[in-house]
């Protein structure tokens, strides 16, 4: 039956090892570089292979970064698709707990190939999903990266307002871990930001909060010497000066952008359509044209469309000054092909949807939900009746686990428990080696026989009382202070005294930082040494014998000594009941004291170089309550 049993169980867990295991990936870091060297030198097919490669090693960690790592390198070449695909592979293998962060990057990959292929309503989705998970586990530069780019794509539907709130909650967390260079980007987008607002309303007031933010970036950007984020702030002042119709100041921050090495075609699509207006407003109808056309022409390679749609608006104009009615009108049928192809209303609307749920609950679950015809469509070559299937077997598993669990659990407490009273029951037992009180009485005996004995003998009788007191309330009192413990231990001592006709001598010393009347000790622990060293350690003697007890606190811990001078202990004395029994009642003390305080108490036992025995007990500091 307990063969069965233990097959049972090991099956039981086989398949909780293979979903929790492959956390770890410890060439993540030569993965990564490897991948830049391939960038960098245009080898594509073989960045798709070495992802290929990691991912037949069956480790889900490193697969997930090398994917992550590949598509973020391969975003700029504008191969969206094949990325999206290997984003959505790898994805799979990431629904494990401590892949979390991998799995956040990964959506937010997936939300960029989506921007990138103009799928906002799918881009917005997987940005969410992204924030939301980079939130729950702390990612934070992920979180901040997502919330900027569920920004943008409000921003990309006219919706500046709103998209500033998520600019601001990036900028709140960005600050708060201290994060400079993305902290200036970050003033850089609300920057413009506030430039659209400005578009849309003609308040002059946004304009003056755009110069604002521009300040805070450019004081960031310069900590970082951050070219090329310098180089956006140069182009953002040049749209704000524009909008101030100040186009001297305009095109001085066009031409000091344009002066900095490797202009961004980002920024170049912003200084050409900057300077068109300028030469719009100026009179400058030749100048407009050409930088409105080369404005036009780098929008169809980095922009939204709905920002190409506003370069083809200017285009046109343009082409209508010139009196170019032609151009003008062929532009114009490109323009409405472009509204009919990115259905603008409809997918604003999904996006409105999704930023409402999130916002209401946060709920992963619930975004899936608004989505689900559109992931079913999407996945449904992968939902088989073996998933569903596999999913209940693991139920199953997980429901027999928790009954093995709980059924070894109650078990283990059970013998805890039963331990626990077998030991307390021999150490009620064992107190005082009952041989002490026999040896005690008799030695009174033949003290009375004597005559003029009368205060040795009320002197007896008093130790002799308090210690059989002591002994009694030890069965009640687990705990002594180290006061009344040292009381009761010089009764014990000055008894035995009389006893062996004095044959030995005793000290205690105390540390002067102990307080002996607020610190608890397990009481008589120290008692069975004290005996053995008495009874056995000086068995050979006639006089000259010393026992030392020390206490002092040390490393945070009490540490008590109880060293001897007599003639130590050799291993057959175990057999004779030599120093088995008084270790064996410390063990079983401290075992209890261990359990119920939960800490570490310990002892040794050794013999000394020259002669001697020394006991060393660490006991944890209580104070008295």
């Amino acid at each position: 039956m307990s063969k069965f049993f233990f097959i049972f169980f090991c099956t039981l867990l086989s398949p909780i090892f293979l979903f929790s295991q492959n956390c770890k990936c410890d060439n993540s870091i030569a993965i990564t570089e490897r991948l830049k060297e391939l960038y960098k030198d245009k080898k594509i097919a073989e960045i798709y292979n070495l992802v290929s490669d990691v991912e037949k090693t069956g480790n889900r960690k490193c697969t997930g970064i090398a994917a992550n790592e590949a598509v973020a390198l391969l975003y700029y070449s504008q191969d969206f698709s094949e990325a999206l695909k290997m984003l959505q592979r790898v994805n799979k293998l990431l629904n494990v707990a401590c892949l979390d962060t991998v799995r956040a990057y990964n959506y937010y990959l997936i939300g960029r190939c989506y921007f990138g292929l103009s799928s906002m309503d799918s881009s917005q989705y997987y940005y969410i999903k992204s924030a939301e998970l980079a939130e729950k586990i702390k990612a934070y530069e992920i979180q901040v990266n997502a919330l900027s780019d569920i920004s943008w794509n409000f921003q990309s539907f006219g919706q500046t307002a709103k998209g500033m709130d998520y600019l601001k909650k990036a900028l709140a967390i960005s600050i708060k871990i201290h994060d400079n260079k993305e902290s200036g980007i970050l003033y850089s987008n609300i920057a413009s930001a506030y430039g659209e607002m400005y578009e849309a309303s003609k308040n002059e007031k946004y304009l003056d909060s755009s110069l604002n933010a521009l300040n805070e970036g450019l004081k960031l950007h310069r900590i970082e010497k951050n070219e090329q984020s310098i180089q956006y702030i140069y182009v953002t002042y040049a749209n704000v000066y524009l909008a101030k119709k100040d186009y001297k100041k305009a095109l001085s921050y066009c031409d000091s952008a344009t002066t900095m090495p490797e202009v961004e075609s980002y920024n170049k699509y912003i200084i050409y359509s900057v300077k068109s207006n300028v030469y719009k407003n100026t009179g400058n109808k030749n100048l407009a044209l050409r930088y409105a056309d080369s404005c036009y022409q780098v929008a169809l390679a980095v922009a939204p469309p709905y920002q190409i749609e506003v370069t083809m608006n200017e285009l046109i104009q343009c082409y209508k000054d010139m009196g170019n009615v032609e151009m003008a009108l062929a532009m114009t049928e490109k323009m409405i092909k472009l509204k009919d192809s990115t259905k603008t209303i409809e997918v604003n609307a999904h996006v409105n949807e999704l930023e409402q749920k999130y916002n209401k609950a946060q709920n992963e679950k619930t975004i899936l939900e608004l989505n689900q015809e559109k992931e079913i469509l999407s996945q449904q070559e992968e939902i088989s009746q073996l998933k569903i299937n596999a999913l209940i077997i693991g139920v199953l598993f997980l429901a027999l686990l928790v009954f093995a669990i709980v059924f070894f659990y109650r078990q283990s407490v059970l013998k805890s428990k039963f331990k626990t009273l077998e030991i307390e029951q021999r150490l009620n037992r064992a107190r005082i080696n009952p041989h002490f009180f026999f040896n005690a009485l008799a030695s009174l005996q033949a003290l009375s026989m004597e005559e003029k004995k009368s205060k040795e003998i009320s002197e007896y009788i008093h130790r002799f009382s308090k210690i059989m007191r002591e002994s009694l309330e030890s069965t009640f009192n687990e705990l002594n202070t180290i006061e009344n413990e040292i009381e009761f231990l010089t009764h014990y001592l000055e008894l035995q005294k009389l006893r062996s006709d004095n044959k030995f001598t005793y000290q205690f010393s105390v540390d002067e930082k102990i307080e002996t009347d607020a610190l608890m000790i397990p009481g008589m622990i120290l008692q069975p040494f004290i005996e053995n060293s008495i009874e056995h350690g000086f068995s050979s003697i006639e006089t000259g014998g010393k026992i030392n007890i020390s206490f002092k606190i040390e490393n945070n811990q009490l540490k008590v000594n109880v060293i001897d001078n007599g003639s130590g202990f050799k291993e057959s004395d175990k057999h004779k009941g030599y120093p088995s029994r008084a270790t064996q009642i410390i063990r079983d003390r401290l075992y209890l004291l261990n359990k119920q305080y939960k800490t570490n108490a310990i002892f040794e036992l050794t013999n000394l170089a020259d002669k001697g025995t020394k006991v060393e007990i660490q006991l944890p500091i209580i104070p008295k309550s």
